[in-house]
């Protein structure tokens, strides 16, 4: 019978305690509920940042009162010398049909001119729109560079002391720890990449280490938390299902979790030996299947079918034999129900052999 190894998770208070001998050290301020969060301009006012207008940019706008002038100059000048020249061959009746359809196409190439000169204008004031549009925002960029001020630290701390808090209520669920983890993880990027800009002597110097010794350890006792609770879960849900491909999904994203805390806390005992637990489990719900679909061809008297079953079974056991401990007494009894149906198969073909001779 294959076992279904534990989840290796212990509960540990100790980063609790840390986390209320620290409690006081928060600073308060009424900025709670900004997180690590920067105004572009100090007094909370928008930047006077006028972007480029159309009347500011100079149009591609040709002056078109001489062109027309000379246009119909030349298409009246046109009209009369084809109408001249036809009705001195003789075509005094349909002499201007030619006239005016020269005329008629001269306009037509006026009129393409300016449909032409408008998309052309439209192109140049969206360009010229798309650089104004760039230059703003990288003004607005380099202005919303600003430093991480003492008042924004304190409120940035207060708001994740208040998460944490809710957090580690009874019926607080894993989600609560993952939010707390991630603003934690906010936290500790800006304040880190602070004090790389942060000159010796600075008030923020000291304020920024105390705050991200702090965080830093309510990061890994809340990601902890969230690991072993969200793990819990998976696994209590692979466990009822039945199917064994759903089964197996389920543990693997008991693993993915796993692995993501792991990222972050490589050295965590904790964190490996669940891991571990969870792989066992997947490879002993892959081979179960693979036993009992072997058992339930061999009470069906399909032999050679329940054979292949078991040699999937071993093959699996062959790639994962690392994560079990008890693989080599597994891998023992397959070959040994492999050897007996061998011998059902070789006797029934004896039998056979006999009958037929007799015949």
């Amino acid at each position: 019978m294959i076992c279904r190894p534990k989840i290796l998770f212990t509960r540990r208070d100790e980063s609790e305690k840390i986390l209320e001998s620290n409690s006081t050290n928060f600073a308060s301020d009424t900025k709670a509920g900004q997180v690590l969060q920067t105004d572009l301009v100090a007094d909370g006012s928008r930047p006077n940042i006028n972007p480029i207008s159309n009347s500011d940019a100079s149009p591609l706008w040709l002056s078109t009162t001489r062109y027309f002038l000379i246009s119909v100059t030349i298409s009246l000048i046109l009209f009369v010398i084809i109408w001249s020249l036809l009705r001195e061959e003789g075509e005094n009746e349909t002499v201007w049909i030619p006239a005016a359809i020269a005329l008629s196409m001269m306009s037509l190439a006026f009129a393409a001119r300016e449909v032409v000169l408008r998309r052309a204008r439209t192109r140049y004031l969206l360009l010229h729109e798309q650089f104004g549009s760039i230059a703003v925002k990288s003004r607005v960029r380099n202005k919303s560079e600003k430093k991480f001020t003492l008042e924004q630290n304190a409120a940035a701390l207060n708001s994740i002391k208040r998460q944490a808090d809710e957090a580690n209520l009874a019926l607080a669920t894993a989600a609560k720890h993952l939010e707390v983890f991630e603003a934690s993880q906010a936290y500790l990027v800006t304040a880190k990449s602070e004090l790389q800009k942060i000159q010796a002597g600075s008030p923020r110097l000291p304020a920024l280490r105390k705050g991200i010794k702090t965080v830093e350890i309510l990061h890994r006792h809340h990601l902890l938390r969230w690991a072993e609770e969200e793990t819990r879960r998976l696994m209590r849900e692979a466990s009822v299902i039945v199917l064994t491909n759903e089964k197996i999904k389920t543990s693997h994203r008991a693993l993915e979790t796993l692995d993501f805390a792991l990222k972050f806390y490589p050295e965590n005992q904790q964190l490996v030996d669940s891991r571990k637990a969870v792989q066992e489990f997947a490879v002993s719900a892959r081979i179960a299947h693979y036993t009992e679909s072997a058992e339930r061809e061999a009470f069906k008297e399909h032999y050679r079918r329940a054979i292949d079953y078991y040699q999937d079974a071993l093959f699996y056991l062959s790639r994962e034999s690392l994560l079990l401990e008890e693989s080599d007494l597994i891998k023992s009894q397959l070959e040994k129900e492999i050897e007996k149906l061998n011998l059902i198969l070789s006797s029934k073909k004896g039998t056979r052999k006999k009958l037929s001779s007799k015949k």
